[in-house]
């Protein structure tokens, strides 16, 4: 049943594509929006996506107090993943073109630059001895 929401989300983001591009052959808009509309879209969808780490994530047989590192872990990224989202979305929507790509592959790149630190000090603060079975 979830492949049912990614699939629809990618039907969402072509006809979303594909009424910009015919609104541009109308001459109603600009290559420009079109652009700006696509990448939006992309920021958006990051945000949207953010929404579902902690939920996709398969829990592990950890102690208690590991358990709650991974858990604050995962929200973190996933809130780090949500803003990053925003911002992107809102650089595009805002910034001037000349800068917007790179800006917002610079707030992506240093998004997961983070997430990957702290995933790894999480995955270092877990050792064998805290590996449990579950009660």
């Amino acid at each position: 049943m979830k492949i049912i929401y990614g699939v629809l989300w990618a039907v969402a983001i072509l006809a979303a594509a594909l009424f910009l591009k015919r609104a541009q052959h109308a001459h109603l808009v600009s290559g420009d929006v079109v652009q700006r509309g696509v990448e939006v879209i992309i920021g958006l969808s990051f945000a949207v996506y953010a929404n579902f780490i902690p939920k996709s994530v398969p829990g592990l047989k950890l102690s208690p107090a590991r358990a709650a590192r991974v858990q604050a872990m995962q929200r973190f990224n996933s809130w780090l993943f949500c803003l990053a989202g925003l911002v992107f979305a809102a650089i595009w929507a805002f910034a001037p073109l000349a800068l917007a790509g790179a800006a917002s592959m610079a707030v992506m790149g240093g998004t997961m630059v983070v997430v990957l630190v702290n995933l790894g000090f999480c995955v270092v603060s877990v050792d064998r001895k805290d590996l449990t079975q579950a009660h």
